[in-house]
């Protein structure tokens, strides 16, 4: 081997993307200095990048804020999450539905300024013969996914479950005729799926559990809240808005919009994964980290009310998230 071929084969320059121009050349990402293509910017909601290759932004109850893109084209993964729907009044309550969910995993944009309205948690029955109240929807430049179904009441109050239907339906009161609440239809462009489950119908004095996104409510047993839907790559840990409800997104912490557990006395009943509230026993819950209250950021359902009467659990706020490569 010459001493020049020898030379230039131990010095051969490492390219880093850093651009030096020498003589007319650079050294680049470009291999050569050519285009590397347009360089995107976004704004809007809570904007994290977790170095996993992706850039997130989350939105939250309340919002106020759009999502802003801009530099050129791009591809985004839409998860669109509303809130959950709030348990039934007396006792022996049926759990409320998570909001429902619609997940797009390969959506073409172009820069612009794109509409998203992040839906509330419906307000449990504050007690006696009032009835709760359904989640809000959330959506995201007009693709919307529908709020959860509220629980069913329990004997000699006022409710007719009626309207127990959602995104994920509620799960019905004591001795109901009614059956569970359905998981209303949401309808979606082709690019986007929608997610959502009924839930149970009561045929006994046990309050029953709302639908999820990934499950019915009451399978397994009659209380069980339906667990939500898992969406990996949307995992708590990525995103630090979710950081502090990880312990409820299931064993991955990637699960989205669970249902609550139905009420009955005696015992705690936990809800789906995804933020689905507790069906309680009655009286106080035993522990701080146990609540009827579906969990805000997952639209999980509110949990229902054992015996005494009392207030029952609220519905979860929902969530809109968006990421794209980088």
């Amino acid at each position: 081997m010459s001493i020049f071929r020898d030379f230039f084969v131990k010095e051969k320059p490492v390219f880093t993307g850093i651009a030096r121009g020498v003589g007319g050349f650079a050294f680049g990402g470009g291999g050569g200095g050519g285009p590397t293509g347009p360089t995107i910017e976004s704004s809007g909601g809570t904007k994290s990048i977790p170095g996993n290759g992706y850039v997130y932004h989350a939105f939250t109850y309340p919002n106020s804020d759009s999502f802003v893109i801009s530099g050129g084209d791009t591809t985004l993964q839409v998860l669109i999450v509303a809130g959950g729907g709030g348990a039934g009044g007396g006792y022996y309550t049926g759990g409320g539905g998570s909001g429902g969910v619609v997940y797009g995993s390969s959506i073409a944009i172009s820069p612009g300024t794109y509409s998203v309205t992040v839906g509330q948690g419906g307000p449990g029955s504050p007690g006696g013969a009032g009835s709760a109240t359904p989640g809000s929807p959330s959506s995201f430049n007009s693709v919307t996914a529908l709020g959860g179904g509220r629980g069913g009441s329990g004997p000699g109050t006022n409710d007719d479950g009626a309207t127990l239907a959602g995104g994920s339906g509620g799960g019905s009161g004591y001795y109901a005729t009614y059956g569970g609440g359905p998981a209303t239809p949401q309808p979606v462009p082709v690019d986007y799926t929608a997610y959502g489950n009924p839930g149970a119908p009561s045929t006994s004095s046990i309050g029953k559990g709302g639908g999820g996104a990934g499950q019915a409510g009451g399978t397994g047993s009659d209380r069980a809240g339906g667990n939500g839907q898992p969406f990996p790559g949307f995992d708590a840990p990525l995103i630090p808005v979710l950081t502090p409800v990880a312990p409820k997104m299931g064993p991955d912490s990637t699960y989205y919009g669970g249902g609550g557990a139905g009420g009955y006395p005696g015992s705690d009943v936990v809800g789906g994964y995804g933020g689905g509230g507790y069906g309680t026993g009655g009286g106080d819950d035993p522990s701080p980290d146990i609540s009827a209250n579906g969990t805000n950021n997952l639209g999980g359902g509110g949990g229902g009310r054992g015996n005494p009467s009392g207030p029952a659990g609220d519905g979860g706020d929902g969530i809109v998230i968006v990421r794209y490569a980088v």
